[in-house]
C-alpha cells in the first residue's frame, strides 16, 4: 500500500512516515506540506490511501470530494479531532481521533 501524508509540519511528518513504515502492509509513505502538492504528485503515481493531519476547512473539505471524484477507490483517512468528525465522515473519509494510541491505528 502506498500512502500519501498531508501535513504542514515537517517535523510531523517524518514521526507519521518513521511509525507508517513500521506497519506490516505499507509499503511506501510520501509526505507533502498542503493539498497542492500532493494533488501534482497524484498525476504521476497512483496512491492507495490518503492521510491528512491539519485543520481543515470548507475549502480543504471541497478539496477532498474532488479527489474522490476523480481517484476513485482511494481512501482518505483524517486525523480529527473529536469535534471535526461530523464534517470527516459528511465528505465520506475515515477518521482517526489524534490522541488514539498507534497500536490501535
Amino acid at each position: 500500500m502506498n500512502i500519501c501524508l498531508i501535513s504542514p509540519h515537517l517535523l510531523t511528518r517524518n514521526v507519521y512516515v518513521t511509525a507508517l513504515m513500521s506497519i506490516k502492509g505499507i509499503d511506501y509513505v510520501y509526505d507533502f506540506e498542503n493539498f497542492e502538492e500532493c494533488e501534482k504528485f497524484l498525476a504521476q503515481k497512483r496512491i492507495d490511501a490518503i492521510l491528512i493531519d491539519e485543520k481543515l476547512n470548507d475549502k480543504e473539505f471541497t478539496k477532498i470530494k474532488q479527489l474522490q471524484a476523480k481517484y476513485s477507490g482511494m481512501k482518505f483517512v483524517i486525523m480529527a479531532e473529536q469535534e471535526e468528525v461530523l464534517q470527516v465522515l459528511a465528505v465520506g473519509a475515515s477518521y482517526v481521533v489524534k490522541d488514539m494510541l498507534l497500536d490501535d491505528f
